[in-house]
């Protein structure tokens, strides 16, 4: 907001009292309200709200204006310039917060934040503008062309500024601001920020407003006071996604300490299960060394007995006991959808990860693959190849895959392609986040019709052990 409420623009406008303020003082006025609070609902209505959000913002917008023509008579009551902007400025802010807080039904630091954007995207707009009428005084001047400092010309330009700039915000900044997630941060944060819009759009632009200054300091002052209101937003963006950052990997985490569990417990299956099927192939070794097995009908029930025991007695065995269980349970997996599972690992190389980050990396990578071949029509390129091996001193993590297709965002990272996404594609992230968490790196390629996960991480020399393949 700037401090030029009620000195207007060069225009000509009836001079009519109303009260104890001009016409003008209370279309300035009224203008500026309706301005400022259009500010601040388009980032209110980014905010989790209840039913019937746009009649309790007309309903919000009607109780503001009746507020601003009660401040435009106090106003004119009060002699001093700057106990009168303090407290239009002061009521407007707490009045707005309160409005805002209705159309949202609650959340009262949510309903500050609003204002404070609110305040801090209007002020710019109206900074703009300031310079834009200083300009068009000057050259109005300059040309001997009045008609530029005419009214309805100042209405038309200031229309034009002030929608420019507020659909550029909408595009470029609300749509992508998390407004429930921007006051996470302490209350002092919250209170310092608060205090810096206000005494940028209050005491700042109040002494630009000054006629004692020239031209170009009031320039610079109102470019100064759009820089700091800039920073500001940027600073409320950094604070959203930094929370939304926090959320997504405080998820990733919950999501692999349930796998980690999941996992555990698998584990204590399949070395139960490959008791029973070790206990299973000696007797129908038995059996078949008795004689039973003589009718052929019989025979063949053994035989299939025979490959069931086979297809679960089937352990992987690299020398690491995590990865032993994933590469265990997905090939399984790959065995019963037909998918040919190839690996070659070198256990040794895993010894420095914690057992969790095993079942997570390699479970999120093995899942990603197995969904994606089992979508393809062509069961010849139903394959998955993992490699686990050192080299040039990295730890190289390797699994690939054919695909269909994948689709990117506009920073480049994978989109699931399931039709409900949420909740999905973190598998990528949390792989991302256990690399990075060791010291290393995860690329995606997708050329050639392979989609290609490639993790690199710094090698903890140890005593090598001959690859486990499978």
């Amino acid at each position: 907001m700037t401090g030029t409420i009620a000195a207007g623009w060069p225009m000509t406008f009836p001079d009519v009292m109303l009260g104890n303020a001009s016409a003008l003082t209370v279309f300035n006025n009224l203008m500026v309200t309706v301005e400022l609070l259009a500010a601040q609902l388009l980032f209110a209505l980014r905010a989790p709200h209840p039913g019937r959000a746009r009649v309790r913002a007309a309903q919000a917008v009607a109780v503001m204006l009746a507020v601003c023509a009660l401040l435009v008579q106090i106003d004119a009551a009060v002699a001093s310039p700057t106990l009168r902007m303090g407290v239009r400025y002061g009521v407007l802010f707490a009045c707005s917060c309160l409005a805002v807080r209705y159309v949202i039904g609650g959340a009262g630091r949510v309903a500050v934040v609003c204002c404070v954007c609110g305040y801090a995207m209007q002020h710019i707009a109206a900074a703009v503008m300031k310079i834009v009428d200083l300009l068009r005084a000057q050259a109005a001047i300059a040309w001997s062309t009045p008609m530029l400092g005419s009214w309805i010309v100042g209405i038309v330009l200031r229309g034009a500024v002030f929608a420019s700039i507020y659909l550029a915000f909408l595009h470029r900044f609300i749509r992508r601001l998390d407004m429930t997630a921007v006051w996470t941060g302490s209350r002092t944060t919250l209170a310092l920020l608060t205090g810096a819009v206000l005494a940028v759009t209050v005491a700042l632009s109040s002494y630009a407003s000054a006629p004692s200054l020239g031209l170009h300091t009031g320039l610079v002052l109102r470019a100064v006071s759009v820089l700091t209101c800039l920073i500001i937003l940027l600073l409320f963006g950094e604070l959203s996604r930094n929370h939304r950052l926090t959320d997504e990997i405080a998820f990733m985490k919950r999501m692999d300490a349930m796998r980690a569990d999941h996992y555990a417990q698998l584990r204590d299956v399949i070395e139960e299960t490959n008791v029973r099927c070790h206990d299973m192939k000696h007797q129908i070794a038995a059996m078949r060394a008795s004689g039973g097995a003589a009718d052929g009908a019989f025979r063949e029930e053994l035989d299939d007995l025979a490959r069931t025991a086979d297809l679960y007695d089937g352990v992987a065995r690299t020398g690491c006991a995590p990865l032993d269980v994933v590469l265990t349970q997905k090939s399984r997996v790959c065995a019963a959808r037909g998918i040919r599972f190839t690996y070659m690992a070198d256990a040794s190389c895993l010894e420095p990860m914690r057992e969790r980050d095993v079942y997570a990396l390699f479970g999120n990578a093995l899942d990603n693959a197995i969904e994606a071949v089992t979508r393809l029509a062509d069961p010849e390129r139903r394959i998955v190849k993992m490699t686990v091996a050192r080299r040039a001193g990295f730890v190289s993590i390797i699994v690939a895959n054919y695909f269909d297709h994948v689709e990117r965002d506009a920073a480049g990272d994978i989109v699931s392609s399931r039709p409900d996404p949420r909740g999905h594609g973190y598998g990528l992230k949390s792989m991302r986040r256990i690399a990075g968490e060791y010291g290393g790196t995860m690329s995606v390629d997708t050329d050639g019709g392979t989609f290609t996960v490639s993790i690199l991480l710094p090698d903890s020399p140890s005593d090598a052990t001959a690859p486990a393949t499978g």
